[in-house]
């Protein structure tokens, strides 16, 4: 149904075993022992592109257009765009709440039978051109000049932008318009009126707690700072260490991403790739679960 062409992060996959649980869905019909039997959704031992299908076809059976969940799958960058018109963003946000974006660099092909179509991931990283043509056809590669086309019969032409869909629907015999697509889906249903009602932010939490009632707590294991500790040595950083090396953290974690956190507000960047020592063959001990990667 779908080909992943990039990176599909293996946390994604135990997001959805987490989900298991608590699957449920009247469209399919099937008794709590058969619901089993689809699991899992995602085979630990499949591809990128396996595990996609999985997920896809799963919302397609359970009642969900395509394109929709495509859209679901693999939205548009919508958090930080002021442009964006609030009712799609809208749309997004309440998707974000049901299912992590699956982005790669990726760019997917699909098709349920009525519909055939593509669609590029936020980071835009992956190429994309097609042409429309005036006698009913629609070529999409990686590269220009795969099909010949003559220039007389080229009706639209373009490349995937990141976020954008190009859906071709058989049974109206047209290619939908990608503002068209988003523009049905995001006045389907009250997405803006859900999140008001349903949506908790950290601030309505923290606000509803009066200020002089706003007591930070205690961290277990933290050494109390005392008036008499003429060396400081239960001041600062120096209280908390002993919690952290129970839960494992390191100097390197704690500046490079822990103070930048704190600083800056924003999450810190770094590169792909693991090169820290398999947990066996390090000499201070690890959580339990470093052992089993």
């Amino acid at each position: 149904m779908a080909r992943v062409a990039g990176i599909w992060d293996s946390w994604l996959s135990d997001l959805m075993r987490a989900r298991e649980g608590l699957l449920k869905c009247k469209e399919l019909g099937l008794s709590k022992n058969e619901m089993k039997k689809l699991l899992p959704i995602v085979d630990a031992n499949s591809s990128d592109s396996s595990g996609f299908d999985g997920v896809l076809e799963l919302l397609v059976r359970a009642g969900r257009s395509i394109p929709e969940a495509i859209m679901m799958m693999i939205p548009e960058a919508w958090q930080n765009d002021r442009n964006m018109d609030p009712q799609r963003k809208a749309l997004y946000e309440y998707f974000s709440a049901l299912m992590e974006p699956w982005d790669g660099p990726t760019l997917i092909a699909f098709t349920d039978g009525r519909f055939l179509g593509a669609t590029l991931d936020f980071n835009g990283l992956r190429l994309g051109r097609f042409y429309v043509t005036h006698s009913g056809r629609v070529v999409m590669a990686s590269e220009v000049g795969v099909v010949d086309i003559p220039p007389e019969d080229v009706c639209r032409k373009g490349r995937l932008n990141p976020g954008m869909m190009l859906l071709v629907d058989f049974e109206k015999h047209i290619v939908v318009d990608d503002k068209a697509l988003k523009q049905q889906y995001l006045v389907a249903r009250p997405y803006g009126e859900w999140l008001k009602r349903q949506k908790i932010e950290l601030k309505d939490i923290v606000e509803s707690v009066d200020k002089t009632e706003r007591v930070m707590p205690s961290i277990s294991g933290v050494l109390p700072a005392s008036n008499n500790d003429e060396d400081m040595e239960n001041m600062g950083i120096r209280s908390l260490l002993a919690p952290m090396k129970a839960f494992s953290y390191t100097v390197e974690a704690l500046e490079m991403l822990l103070l930048p956190m704190a600083k800056d507000g924003t999450e810190p960047l770094g590169s792909m790739g693991n090169d820290t020592p398999l947990a066996v063959m390090l000499n201070r001990e690890k959580l339990n679960f470093e052992y089993f990667k």
